[in-house]
This record gives C-alpha cells, structure tokens and sequence, in this order.
C-alpha cells in the first residue's frame, strides 16, 4: 500500500527535479513540457516518455485540452467550448478537481473529464479563482476523449 502521493504543478528547474525524483504527478502546460522534451520528440512522445517514471502526467494546451499520461496509455482530452472570460487559475482548479477525483477513487476518464469541466467554468468567470459546480458537471459531458 502507498502511504505518500507527490503532485507537483511546477516550472523551471524545480519541474526539472521533480521528474528526476519521479514523483507521482506533474502537470506542466505546453512551455514546461517543450522544457523537459528532448530536441526530436512531440509533445505527444514527451509525455509518453514522461509516463514510464511518472504515474500522472498531464499537459495543459490551452483552450486545446490536455493530455493525460497515465498507465502507461494517454488520453487526448478535448474540452467544451466555452466563451473565455479569463484563464488565470485555469491550471490551479483542473490539478485540484483531478486530485479530488483520484482521492474519490474516480476512474481516469471520470477525472479528466471532471478537471476539465471544472477548468472551463472556471475560465467563464472573470476573476482567478471562481468556478460553479452545477456548471462544471454540465460542462464535463461535454468533454471528449480519445
């Protein structure tokens, strides 16, 4: 049984480090990952890569969705579309609702679905750090998988 589990939201030299110390998640955006890629791969294949050492490893792209590495398989995750107010803590509401799912024992396309609903309410919203549940749950139908 694991007593311990290290998420990491981190940039620079200290997502550098976590991925050397291989801890359970990352969640770089597009400019950490092209950081950690080497000079031949996709980001597709960075992440891939990324995932043999590290369990969850999901990339944010934006407005694009994410992928999401994990056991060893990754998951293209498009989002819905919403009319963007401002994405500032976008990031910060996706790692926290993928977090809560994984405490809740959700399935890995329950919680990427769920991360992003709640990142896209939260992006709806106009300050960093509003998101609505009710809005969320409806968004995170809308979510595609592949």
């Amino acid at each position: 049984m694991k007593i311990h589990f290290i998420a990491c939201d981190l940039s620079g030299e200290a997502i550098k480090l976590a991925v050397k110390m291989k801890v359970d998640f990352i969640k770089p955006n597009e400019f950490e990952l092209k950081q950690l890629k080497a000079s031949h791969e996709s980001l597709f294949d960075t992440v891939k890569r990324l995932n043999q050492d590290i369990d969850y490893v999901v990339t944010s792209l934006g407005e694009k969705g994410s992928y999401c590495g994990y056991d060893r398989k990754i998951y293209r995750v498009i989002p819905p579309k919403v009319k963007e107010a401002n994405d500032t803590g976008a990031g910060d509401c996706f790692v926290g609702a993928f977090l809560a799912g994984l405490a809740n024992q959700l399935s890995i396309e329950e919680i990427v679905k769920l991360a992003s609903g709640c990142a896209a309410s939260k992006v709806m919203n106009k300050d960093s750090s509003t998101f609505d549940v009710k809005t969320a749950m409806k968004l995170k139908q809308q979510v595609k998988i592949t």
